[in-house]
């Protein structure tokens, strides 16, 4: 396929909401600047120096959160535009709202798909808080995020709601309900903490799905993904919601 010309990388600043400027602004957006440098260029240590060490977000510590450019289903990225879009300060905290464009190979080895080029987007949450006198994130999150290989058709994930919500505070180990609609897509896979539902789908149609599922037993900060595919995985589509369990 034709590389694309594609514009140079830009991190902007797009607004702050009144009455929360942060102090020494430089800071957080410069760390921001340097983790989606660090995710264009495929370079893990980057972007783990982006990340504070006491990182532990949806049961991922530092380390494991930044195995992202070669595990199944991985992205390597060829070409990379990202935008942050908004930045509010509550406290000691920055939490980022940043959008991306992006042209990539998906590691599709592990069922011998090779690693197929696919475009695609995401909407991205980040928090960031200050450690040692740097900023550093402390939590990274996919809103909603979709890759297409050429001349593919995308799947469409949408009403995604878990207890009727987008997001929610529950005891540990509850049952929740995780429910939405899909279009285009022949499988949907729903993950909370070790918690795996999968069932196969009509592309043809829009299905309505409605599944109870588990919250994690320990306490903490999760996301619930809901993840649409095509048999060959080269079409997928994933929305993520926030989920804090607490102890009963």
């Amino acid at each position: 396929m034709a590389r694309r010309r594609w514009i140079p990388f830009l991190i902007a600043l797009a607004a702050l909401a009144p009455g929360a400027r942060v102090a020494a602004a430089a800071g957080p957006a410069a760390t921001l600047e340097r983790f989606f440098a660090a995710l264009r260029a495929n370079d893990r240590a980057a972007l783990q120096a982006t990340l504070a060490p006491d990182y532990r977000y949806d049961g991922l510590d530092r380390v494991a959160a930044t195995d992202i450019f070669d595990n199944f289903l991985g992205l390597r990225y060829r070409a990379l535009y990202s935008q942050v879009e908004s930045m509010v300060r509550t406290g000691d905290v920055v939490t980022a709202s940043a959008s991306t464009f992006f042209e990539a190979t998906v590691n599709l080895a592990a069922i011998e798909g090779g690693q197929p080029i696919v475009n695609g987007s995401s909407r991205l949450v980040l928090e960031l808080s200050p450690r040692n006198g740097e900023w550093l994130v402390t939590a990274w999150r996919l809103v909603r995020g979709v890759y297409v290989a050429p001349g593919r058709q995308p799947s469409h994930l949408f009403d995604v709601t878990l207890d009727g919500r987008t997001s929610l505070r529950v005891a540990s180990g509850s049952s929740l309900l995780f429910a939405g609609k899909v279009f285009g897509a022949d499988r949907l896979f729903l993950f909370l903490g070790s918690s795996t539902l999968n069932g196969a789908l009509d592309p043809g149609f829009v299905t309505a799905w409605r599944s109870p599922i588990a919250a994690p037993t320990e306490p903490g900060r999760y996301l619930a993904h809901a993840i649409a595919v095509s048999n060959d995985l080269q079409v997928l589509e994933r929305v993520a919601l926030p989920v804090t369990v607490v102890a009963p």
